[in-house]
């Protein structure tokens, strides 16, 4: 079972944390993105479920206000879509080009995510 100390680790490895003294669950890389986004951008359900019960902010917005769940679309990670949707992240939250998630799906034609939206709607 993947740890929080693990989770933080794969996280802190990535060059969008370079400089980042002491990782937690609220750290910040370079583009404002959260160790939330990062696990979501993979698809990584296990990692996303041991950040939110560390107390992750599940809707926390990068500089140009993509949530976590705006890197789950985007990647193509539609079982991280599903946990996250599951979790209570809100698709209503728009990024800095006015797009939800699923905006995001549609424009794309990713049919997997969209019918996970479908089935949470």
């Amino acid at each position: 079972m993947l740890t929080l100390a693990e989770a933080l680790d794969d996280a802190a490895a990535l060059a969008e944390f370079s400089g980042v003294q002491v990782m937690s669950v609220t750290s910040r890389g370079a583009s404002g993105q959260t160790p939330l986004h990062w696990m979501a951008a993979l698809g990584d359900v296990a990692g996303i479920d041991v950040l939110l019960a560390a107390g992750a902010d599940i809707d926390a917005a990068d500089f140009q206000g993509a949530t976590p769940l705006h890197e789950a679309v985007s990647s193509r990670q539609h079982a991280a879509v599903r946990t996250l949707l599951q979790r209570g992240a809100r698709a209503d939250i728009q990024n800095s080009t006015g797009r939800t998630p699923c905006d995001s799906a549609e424009e794309e034609g990713y049919a997997p995510v969209l019918k996970v939206f479908n089935d949470a709607g």
